[in-house]
């Protein structure tokens, strides 16, 4: 080429991948295999009717067969990597394609966009692709995959591609060979990237998206489904039967009083200074609900609590339960401020406190009862209001980590639903012991002290002393013979590490992705829940440590779906954001109609009352095979450097399938300039050089999403409720 022509070609392909900040490629099933080089095929033949449809319908809107084919995988990258933008390699020159999609446009008319592109870049086809990448941020994961024509390409033969894939490094290639009558679809791939059921559904995929243009030569792309039928039935029957049905027709208050007269003797609440029976509890509760109605305590009122940790929060929530009204704690680490936020927030009527912690209380027109006044507990009022499973149980704010707390209100059968199926999963019995390790103000919380109240068992408030460390709340669990214990993720990949303890027999797991599996005594589970659907929604038992442990199946009444950009179901494998619906689907957000209808939407596959709404996480997951569901990470965790998305959840995830490092955390910074930039910290056992973890990341990540620091820590700060605490992250600058 010349010097002009070359420049023009410079210029050709930087319009080609302007604005583009995608690694598009089909997702990995395996992080961290060794990869030895091997490539393994898959193929499919579509033959009679539906080819012969497909190739008259593109012929007739003026497009080739191959660009057809493109186009078609080019939409299901789409749907692989959850964008409307990405970019494929075709043919043997690796030519870069952009498939973007636009509202409203039909699959022909994206097909011909995709034609006059590569008219347009004909005249530029031997400009290297070295040279286009060195134009793009991506640099060398600008193209990350390849469709390859054996009517186009003359030389595509299977060794010549498979060649072409190890000297680029491309994992995945699909080579398409038409003929008379007959259409081939094959797929070449790395065995310890992906599993052959993955590429055996990406080569069926081409076939689904195939019949349905066939019915209707005019159908937008975002009305094509990349689930079948067979597919469809297995995500909503198979991977949502959610085992017995429990009775939804009693609250939480009825089951407690059963329990009350089945084990009144048994210990029912202790803490370090003192202990309840259920007799005792069920005696103090109810003159506490009396008084709580002589005082104007109503059906549905919020009540609020800012209590010492100890038992007083359990009896508080109980009372105010059976006096008809709705719970809300609050904890005492709070700063004034956003008590006063919460309050408010919450419309709470009473706030339940010491007179101590009263000094702390902002002043405002909430009347405060003081715990330690006996008139409360020892009156003899009767109570006047009665409940009724679609009462609110307990109100609970999220953490406001992205922005203002959002208040949510619970009903008693969401309580009794997730308090039935926490009993029966662990079967948990009259004989165990429940140590309460979380903040009060903290929804999870609420598994590790209302379930075990109605199956006989023990809850003992673990005090602030004994919270340490993992340590520390292991020698408290073995000298109070603790059996049940939950702790946030983060605190149990430390726990699991270092303590085994032989009364212990399930640690609970929760808030993160988990890593750090170790055969131990007791049974480990790791379990997914927003407040907005009662704290658990799946449950997962692990029983090994395979770089990607999921988050389990729904449980009891509930149903989970993974819903695509165009709002239609994923096939297991495909990315999507993890929808819920059922008996535990809270309210809504208090106060914040706009944020509620926002959230919780009409559910499509509605199949009784209670799954009228489902509720969007804001969570990216997808199904694996045997029905259970991998969490990726946070949809809003992306921020911008230089102009070019970056995906927060991609770093730590990628960081995290190095085999010594235990867990990561990855935030933006602003220099002195204000431009951002990226720090990662990581935690293991052992010493791991930061320069190691930046040669993986290199090799896995494209440039703009390699962090500028890379520092190794001794634990990563978390806040009261085990969320990590990004602000106590060090500032320091330490270069590698």
């Amino acid at each position: 080429m010349t010097e002009d022509r070359l420049e023009k070609a410079k210029l050709h392909w930087r319009a080609v991948h302007e604005g583009y900040e995608v690694v598009a490629r089909i997702p990995y099933d395996f992080f961290g295999k060794e990869d030895e080089g091997n490539i393994e095929e898959a193929k499919i033949r579509i033959s009679g009717k539906v080819y012969t449809d497909f190739r008259k319908a593109a012929e007739e809107n003026g497009v080739d067969i191959t660009t057809a084919l493109e186009t078609v995988y080019g939409l299901i990258l789409q749907e692989y990597t959850y964008e409307k933008d990405v970019i494929i390699g075709v043919s043997m020159n690796i030519t870069p394609v952009r498939v973007k999609s636009h509202e409203g446009e039909t699959f022909f008319e994206k097909a011909k966009k995709i034609v006059r592109q590569k008219n347009n870049s004909k005249e530029y086809m031997t400009y290297l692709l070295s040279e286009i990448e060195k134009g793009s941020p991506l640099n060398k994961k600008l193209v990350n995959t390849l469709i390859v024509s054996e009517n186009v390409d003359a030389y595509s033969s299977q060794e010549m591609i498979e060649d072409l894939m190890r000297h680029k490094g491309y994992e995945f290639a699909v080579i398409t060979a038409a003929g008379e009558g007959t259409l081939r679809i094959e797929a070449r791939y790395s065995p310890f990237k992906y599993r052959y059921s993955t590429v055996e559904r990406v080569l069926k995929m081409f076939e689904n998206v195939i019949r349905q243009i066939n019915d209707n030569n005019n159908i937008k792309t975002s009305d094509i489904k990349f689930i079948t039928r067979e597919e469809e039935k297995t995500v909503l029957e198979e991977f949502n039967i959610s085992g017995m049905r429990k009775p939804l027709d009693r609250t939480y208050i009825d089951l407690f009083y059963e329990q009350v007269r089945k084990t009144p003797d048994n210990i029912a609440l202790r803490d370090d200074k003192m202990t309840m029976t259920y007799r005792e509890l069920d005696m103090v509760t109810e003159r506490f609900a009396g008084y709580l109605n002589s005082i104007g305590v109503e059906r549905e009122d919020t009540v609020a609590s800012i209590l010492p940790r100890n038992i007083g929060v359990a009896v508080a929530a109980i009372g105010v339960m059976k006096a008809g009204a709705a719970i809300f704690p609050i904890d005492i680490t709070n700063p004034s401020e956003r008590m006063g936020y919460l309050l408010e927030d919450s419309n709470a009527k009473f706030i339940i406190t010491t007179k101590k912690l009263s000094k702390r209380i902002p002043k405002m027109n909430k009347k405060e009862l003081y715990i330690e006044n006996e008139t409360m507990f020892n009156a003899d009022y009767p109570i006047t209001e009665s409940v009724y499973p679609d009462n609110c149980a307990y109100r609970i704010s999220t953490s406001g980590s992205t922005g203002r707390p959002k208040c949510m209100s619970i009903e008693h059968r969401s309580l009794v639903n997730m308090c039935m199926h926490a009993i029966d999963y662990i079967k948990a019995d009259e004989n165990d012991i429940c140590g309460v390790y979380l903040s009060f103000s903290f929804d999870a919380v609420v598994k590790q002290i209302f379930p075990y109240l109605l199956c006989g068992a023990s809850v003992d408030i673990i005090p602030e002393q004994a919270r340490e460390n993992e340590y520390t709340v292991n020698e408290y669990c073995k000298r109070k013979h603790i059996t049940i214990l939950a702790v946030p993720t983060i605190f149990a990949k430390r726990f699991i590490k270092n303590c085994e303890n032989e009364y212990l027999r399930v640690l609970q797991s929760g808030g993160d992705r988990f890593k750090g599996y170790r055969k131990r005594h007791y049974d480990i589970y790791n379990e997914y829940g927003p407040a907005e659907f009662t704290v658990i929604s799946t449950v997962y038992k692990v029983e090994e440590e395979d770089g990607r442990v999921p988050i389990g199946k729904p449980i009891y009444n509930t149903y989970a779906y993974i819903i695509d950009r165009n709002e239609n179901l994923c096939p297991p494998g495909v990315p999507g954001e993890l929808c819920l619906s059922g008996v535990q689907i809270s309210r809504g957000y208090m106060n914040k109609e706009e944020l509620t209808i926002e959230k919780f939407v009409p559910n499509p596959y509605c199949i009784d009352k209670y799954t009228r709404n489902l509720y969007k996480t804001g969570d990216l997951a997808k199904w694996t095979e045997d029905g259970n569901i991998d969490c990726i990470g946070r949809m809003d965790s992306q921020i911008k450097i230089n102009g070019i998305r970056v995906e927060i959840f991609e770093i730590e995830n990628t960081i995290n399938r190095i085999p010594e490092i235990k867990s990561s955390v990855c935030v933006a910074r602003k220099n002195e300039r204000g431009e951002t930039y990226l720090k990662a910290f990581y935690v293991s056992d052992d010493e791991v050089n930061p320069v190691k973890v930046k040669n993986y990341l290199e090799k896995n990540l494209p440039p703009y999403m390699i962090p500028e620091y890379i520092m190794q820590i001794e634990s990563i700060p978390v806040t009261p409720i085990g969320k990590v605490n990004k602000k106590m992250l060090p500032k320091e600058n330490i270069s590698i």
